[in-house]
């Protein structure tokens, strides 16, 4: 299931203090649903030898699966390493990478997150699966407060409004996605029962199949359509980059004033506006912040692969951008910006 937080969980373990000091050798690779075992080989090495501040080998990004192979297993024997795939979603895949992972009992491991079941019990007989279950209804609420009530309410709901939220946070169904998102929406809306009852009910269609996948996007969407205009161009922009690219503050800004997406506000150049409305999508929790600096500014960011679905699709119905995969050829009744 997506949205359940499963690297932001492993993100938390990953960057301890404790398994930096346990490991000799650390890597994190995200994956991609068109990436190949052979991309995958070639990104572990470089991760590992990065932190090390070691040269990369000559060659490797013409070697083929078995070689790549052969040197990641000697780079890694004898050492004590983790590794994360974080995102995998080929069982194929992953039987090829895993033969690059040596087993030289000092204490490695290897963690990968999936959303796709058959993938996990396919380890489940040599290691453990950790099935990451919807937040309870107290941790949900308190995420959903924490949210939906910034500011002067300071976490707290208003009596006025306990029963309207608890309706509105049930549609999450726990999912933590679910509820950042909407609660970073609301905090945008006035206080006042028949605003969020607009919300509530236009969560309220019936949703097919009851999945809970299904009402995440809804949710996605609706954050979208409550964008101001200036922000929503600029939003779909972000449909352009692959999947989970970490987009670069200045870049995304650099982008962003070349397109000529910032409206014009007094005392402030343009590179100004684009930094506030990059601040403004990170507020309503529709890009998430990777890494800041050191004047808690976004140094990086990326977007929920959830989140980028509804992005392209958005960007193809209004005409605004399209990506073209592989040889895909647009036919003549197809408009992009």
């Amino acid at each position: 299931m997506g949205g359940v937080r499963k690297t932001t969980l492993v993100k938390k373990v990953y960057d301890s203090q404790t398994v930096k000091k346990y490991f000799d050798r650390h890597a994190w690779i995200t994956v991609s649903q068109s990436i190949t075992a052979a991309k995958l080989l070639r990104a572990a090495p470089k991760d590992f030898l990065e932190e090390t501040k070691e040269p990369i080998p000559e060659g490797i990004d013409t070697m083929d699966e078995r070689q790549l192979i052969n040197k990641l297993r000697a780079y890694l024997q004898q050492k004590r390493y983790v590794v994360v795939f974080d995102d995998v979603w080929s069982i194929n895949v992953w039987e090829v990478v895993k033969l690059a992972l040596p087993d030289s009992c000092c204490g490695s491991r290897f963690i990968f997150t999936t959303r796709i079941g058959d993938i996990a019990a396919s380890i489940e007989a040599t290691g453990h699966v950790h099935h990451l279950q919807p937040l309870p209804e107290k941790e949900a609420w308190s995420l959903f407060c924490m949210k939906a009530f910034q500011g002067e309410n300071k976490g707290v709901c208003p009596k006025e409004l306990e029963g309207i939220s608890y309706s509105i946070l049930k549609k999450c169904g726990g999912l933590p996605l679910a509820i950042v998102i909407i609660g970073s929406f609301l905090s945008k809306k006035n206080k006042l029962l028949l605003e969020w009852k607009k919300v509530h009910d236009s969560l309220s269609i019936e949703v097919k199949n009851n999945s809970s996948l299904e009402m995440l996007e809804r949710i996605l969407l609706l954050s979208y359509i409550d964008l101001p205009y200036h922000l929503k161009c600029s939003f779909l922009y972000l449909s352009v980059f692959p999947e989970d690219y970490l987009i670069k503050r200045m870049k995304i800004i650099r982008l962003w004033v070349v397109e000529r997406f910032m409206e014009e506000k007094p005392g402030l150049i343009a590179e100004e506006v684009a930094e506030d409305y990059l601040n403004e999508l990170v507020s309503r929790s529709m890009i998430q912040v990777v890494q800041k600096d050191n004047f808690n500014r976004v140094r990086t960011c990326c977007v929920h692969d959830i989140m980028r679905e509804i992005i392209q699709l958005k960007s193809r119905d209004e005409s605004f951008a399209m990506i073209l995969l592989n040889d895909r050829r647009m036919s003549t009744d197809e408009k992009i910006r």
